[in-house]
């Protein structure tokens, strides 16, 4: 009987595993990267015991774990979506296509022919490639001397 329910378990993936490890690098409790997730415990544990089906809690956890590790996106994505979130303060990964309308006039994004949420997600992509993460201070302007 054990064995059949043995042979009935899902084996474990490779990116499950790294989500253990990375949990255990970090020094963190299952329910800490879920609350850095903005999930529930259950709803994590649940998540790597069955091999992560959803691909937004994919993104989540790739986000709660500070965009340091490439379990799911490649590296050069990874990179984006933090940069986006330095910039922006919003991964694209995570938001809908709405909030990304909305934030259209703020990111000087034209989403006018954007049609998927990968469009929108490119758009938001090259924007952030353009911007600079950290805005500048305004310089003080040089006294200005009459010349004689």
């Amino acid at each position: 009987m054990a064995s059949a329910i043995a042979k009935m378990r899902k084996p474990k993936t490779v990116e499950a595993n790294t989500v253990r490890i990375a949990i255990i690098q970090d020094g963190l409790t299952v329910g800490e990267l879920a609350a850095r997730c903005g999930m529930s415990s259950l709803c994590l544990s649940a998540a790597i015991t069955s091999n992560f089906p959803c691909q937004r809690t994919r993104h989540r956890v790739e986000a709660g774990l500070g965009y340091t590790r490439a379990i799911w996106s490649d590296a050069s994505t990874l990179a984006q979506r933090k940069k986006c979130v330095l910039v922006f303060g919003f991964d694209p990964y995570l938001v809908e296509r709405d909030f990304m309308r909305s934030q259209a006039a703020a990111i000087r994004a034209d989403f006018s022919g954007c049609y998927s949420k990968a469009d929108f997600i490119k758009e938001v992509f090259a924007r952030a490639a353009v911007t600079n993460p950290k805005p500048t201070a305004p310089q003080p302007s040089e006294p200005h001397t009459k010349q004689s």
